[in-house]
């Protein structure tokens, strides 16, 4: 007899970070020593009638509305037909942006897992089971931690010597925003370790113009960047404004995380704006969902770069010949620092234009062999016997997405009930058979 989903519960939690807060007029997370932010987040969990349930933590208020939107129409039927789930919720949601299907459909693949005894990626089709790790900062502050160019140079010392093998710097957000700051903050890291290091950067759309957009990525072609992620403040979702952008950089450029859907995904794509395709397990349609965006990236040739360290992401990962897993760019052979803007220890910039390179008519590909791919640099093995998705995949890249993954742990565990659920703050939908 075949299973049916009898119980959908979502819980609303929050729980805690110290020293980190927002910065002035901004929305990104910072360093702010004494500060204590609060975070909420959304638990996601789907019973079935054979007593197993598959668990998400993940989403925020909107995402966490749409699932509940249409969490009703799932109970009574089988938790097995994801395809068809998805292809209905996708409809369901067409007025919207589609991010509640994500958690529903995670823990629809965790449940997946622990029906058939067998880990996600092995459902979908194992091509590795180490995965490469890069170290990604907060954005920059001015509090005495990523508060200049030198203190960006400093940490990813602190990484290479950690270590790891790929270091990805974003700037500073709100009132600090500053385009030549950035600018130097590239030029810097790259100077400090761009012979021993693959660099990305990643201005989370903070950069006002195109203008400002060229000429971070202008810095960026000076010390051979890998990527060059969601430059300005388009959001990145203009396929002609980064097809323009590419065509006068050599650094490739990352899009695509904030291109809903996967049909203007494919546009996106098609229009050549973008190098490398990003996708999502939670922001693009769950695990279906970000899979059927990796195969759209591997039908163009292209490598697609999963979004996030979390154990969905990994597993997709895990099963995607074409996940970027290795780097192929090298640093510049001959380099114009001066061209670079520079910026003292005090975090005031000094403005100046980086140089522009005639790009030349193939994308530049590197002697060096991709460190990504070394078997001595730091790497996470996708344990073989956990089942679905297991707290045993714990991420530690930052403080906030480890907190995430406990919380999920407490899921998978059978206890909705988190470590960090503040009672007060509880909130919870369910949807039942009736």
């Amino acid at each position: 007899m075949a299973p049916e989903i009898t119980r959908i519960e979502t819980v609303e939690f929050a729980y805690r970070l110290e020293d980190v807060g927002t910065p002035p007029g901004g929305f990104d997370i910072v360093y702010d020593p004494g500060h204590t932010l609060e975070r909420r987040l959304f638990a996601t969990r789907v019973e079935a009638s054979d007593g197993l349930a598959g668990a998400y933590v993940g989403s925020n208020s909107p995402g966490a509305a749409q699932t509940n939107t249409v969490a009703d129409y799932l109970v009574g039927r089988n938790p097995l037909e994801r395809e068809r789930h998805w292809s209905e919720l996708k409809r369901a949601l067409r007025k919207y942006d589609r991010m509640g299907i994500g958690p529903l459909d995670i823990a629809l693949w965790d449940y997946a897992g622990k029906r058939h005894d067998a880990p996600i990626h092995e459902l979908l089709g194992t091509y590795r089971e180490r995965l490469p790790a890069y170290a990604s900062t907060y954005q920059g502050d001015r509090d005495g931690g990523l508060d200049s160019p030198e203190a960006y140079a400093d940490f990813a010392e602190t990484c290479r010597d950690t270590g790891y093998p790929g270091f990805k710097l974003h700037g500073w957000d709100g009132d600090w925003r500053d385009p030549d700051l950035l600018a130097a903050a590239v030029c810097a890291v790259g100077e400090r370790v761009g012979d021993d290091l693959d660099l990305m950067v990643d201005p989370a759309c903070d950069l006002d113009t195109f203008a400002e957009a060229l000429a971070v990525g202008r810095a960026c072609d000076e010390y051979g960047y890998f990527w060059y992620e969601d430059p300005y403040r388009d959001g990145g979702i203009s396929g002609h404004a980064h097809r323009k952008l590419r065509q006068r950089l050599d650094t490739p450029l990352l899009q695509t995380e904030h291109v809903r859907g996967l049909e203007p995904a494919t546009d996106f794509v098609d229009s050549e704006a973008t190098d490398f395709v990003r996708a999502d397990p939670e922001y693009d349609g769950g695990i279906t969902g970000a899979t059927k965006r990796a195969r759209v990236a591997e039908g163009h040739g292209l490598d697609v770069e999963f979004h996030a360290p979390g154990p969905a992401q990994r597993h997709c990962m895990a099963a995607t010949r074409t996940a970027t897993t290795r780097t192929s760019s090298s640093p510049s052979t001959t380099r114009a620092v001066s061209r670079c803007p520079t910026a003292p220890a005090s975090a005031s910039s000094t403005t100046g234009s980086a140089s522009r390179t005639t790009p030349s008519a193939g994308r530049s590909t590197s002697s060096r062999r991709g460190r990504w791919g070394h078997p001595d640099t730091l790497c996470r093995t996708i344990p073989t016997g956990c089942k679905g998705i297991s707290s045993s995949q714990h991420s530690s890249r930052d403080r906030t997405r480890a907190r995430e993954m406990e919380a999920l742990g407490a899921l998978a565990h059978g206890s909705l009930r988190s470590p960090f659920t503040s009672r007060r703050s509880l909130r919870s939908r369910l949807a039942r058979g009736r």
